[in-house]
């Protein structure tokens, strides 16, 4: 049986309050505020609620809402056919460019970084060569911002994006918990292998609750982050669900904003944090180098919430080697 459809206002982390009950009460009032969020600002559509409602990470360990079919196609339209947000025709003409200069899948994979896209390629509607070429621009255009407007060196970036979206499955990693998914999937092995990934994807989210909630404008989504309950690592696990959650988050921003916000918002609390939680360095910085290859100008603002002394520390020696755009992004 599928769960109810939830509005935005009544999206709950509910596994974190059931297996959590000593959680610190900033922890609680924090995601209370997020929790209110729906309830003082209406949506525009009760659509729109919907699909919050199916899109954020509850951690209820049931399958999620039917989202591939709750998607109308005038929402997909309108968000296909945003021109998005080039600065002036030299970006964009330079950006059209790059997306010419990769092979005709690479195309194809760039352009379903827009989840939009990648929905509407899923329902068979309004996908095209100029709805391709569309959006895979907006996503050039990020790496061409990432490298400076190196051109060379964005198109560089650009392609081996392609080549780790490939490698990753992302496209069927995004079909986890959706309870309608199987109609789109033909090949067996895709599936038990989304059969796998939701059972490490539920385990590695109690041992770090994840969760999506809209911002108080409901036109861009905040990704929330708790620290470590434990020790015990899944690696593999542990990257699916940075990837699959920061996948959720930036779906949700383009669906609110019909395709006009491309960022999300990351907020990490480090309540209750333990160092001995802490995966190893090394899985950290894999999973840091993938973000920074897949996800280029995605993330607008960071905020560290209780960050412990070390890091403060840490953070104020690194600072001194950034530059002042990334550090304006880090907030504690």
């Amino acid at each position: 049986m599928s769960p109810p459809v939830l509005p935005a206002a009544s999206i709950r982390s509910s596994f974190i309050e059931s297996r959590d009950p000593k959680q610190n009460p900033r922890q609680r009032d924090a995601r209370k505020g997020v929790h209110n969020i729906g309830a003082t600002k209406q949506m525009k559509t009760s659509k729109l609620r919907r699909v919050i409602g199916a899109l954020a990470l509850v951690a209820s360990f049931a399958r999620s809402n039917p989202l591939l079919d709750m998607l109308d196609s005038a929402l997909l339209y309108d968000i296909l056919e945003y021109p998005g947000n080039f600065s002036h025709r030299e970006e964009e003409e330079s950006c059209e460019k790059m997306v010419h200069a990769l092979t005709l899948e690479e195309q194809e994979i760039a352009a379903r970084t827009s989840h939009a896209y990648w929905l509407a390629s899923l329902k068979n509607e309004y996908v095209s060569a100029e709805t391709r070429l569309r959006a895979a621009k907006k996503e050039a255009r990020r790496h061409l911002v990432a490298e400076k407007g190196k051109w060379e060196g964005a198109v560089i970036r650009l392609k081996e994006m392609c080549r780790l979206r490939k490698e990753k499955k992302l496209d069927l990693l995004r079909q986890c918990f959706v309870e309608n998914a199987g109609s789109y999937i033909v090949n067996e092995e895709d599936r038990h292998l989304i059969r796998q990934w939701e059972e490490q994807l539920q385990r590695e989210m109690t041992r770090q609750a994840t969760w999506v909630s809209p911002n108080e404008n409901n036109q861009h989504a905040i990704l929330h982050r708790s620290s470590r309950t434990t020790p015990d690592l899944d690696e593999e696990a542990y990257h699916l669900l940075t990837l699959y959650a920061t996948e959720h988050a930036l779906a949700t921003s383009e669906l609110l904003s019909k395709g006009q916000t491309e960022t999300c918002t990351l907020v990490l609390y480090f309540e209750n944090y333990l160092s001995d939680n802490m995966p190893p360095l090394s899985v950290v910085r894999t999973s840091l180098t993938e973000l920074q290859l897949l996800y280029p100008e995605r993330i607008t603002k960071i905020l560290v919430l209780n960050p412990p002394r070390w890091l403060r520390i840490t953070y104020r020696i690194v600072s001194m080697f950034l530059s002042s755009e990334t550090r304006n992004k880090v907030g504690h």
